[in-house]
């Protein structure tokens, strides 16, 4: 660093390099120099280095969390309202059979579709893709080995 680096940083005073205020909020340094850019934080730049002002971090930081913390909430409410929609695939009649017509065994619970249930069906599938494709490639390099 020359002199005169070392006299603009002096001239700094209250702002703190970009780097260490990632590092103690816990966002990237691209980050915090993508708000700089982007004039929602007050920041220096000196020499290759910003130094951000860190109260105006804080009010940026604070802002983004009260947009994260309302659109949370909007999407709760939205999940909420699709549940109460949703009607369940049986339901019991008094005579003891489902909507279907079918006899309800004792006891025993109504199914409704689960993501669980869905997150398996979806293994299977990617599992039986990879095993048709490793089988395939196996078939390929045996008949290439066996023609050659």
């Amino acid at each position: 660093m020359n002199q005169s680096t070392k006299e603009k940083e002096e001239e700094v005073g209250t702002y703190v390099p970009a780097s260490d205020v990632a590092k103690t909020y816990g966002y990237t340094t691209d980050h915090v120099t993508r708000l700089i850019r982007s004039r929602k934080v007050k920041a220096k730049k000196v020499g290759r280095r910003w130094f951000v002002e860190t109260e105006s971090f804080k009010l940026e930081v604070s802002q983004i969390q009260e947009v994260k913390e309302e659109r949370l909430r909007k999407l709760s409410q939205q999940r909420k309202q699709e549940l109460s929609k949703i009607k369940p695939n049986k339901t019991v009649t008094k005579k003891g059979l489902t909507n279907n017509g079918h006899a309800k065994l004792k006891n025993a619970p109504v199914s409704i579709p689960s993501c669980r249930s869905t997150l398996y069906q979806t293994i299977a599938v990617v599992f039986c893709g990879l095993l048709v494709g490793v089988l395939a490639f196996a078939f390929t390099e045996t008949y290439l080995f066996i023609k050659s």
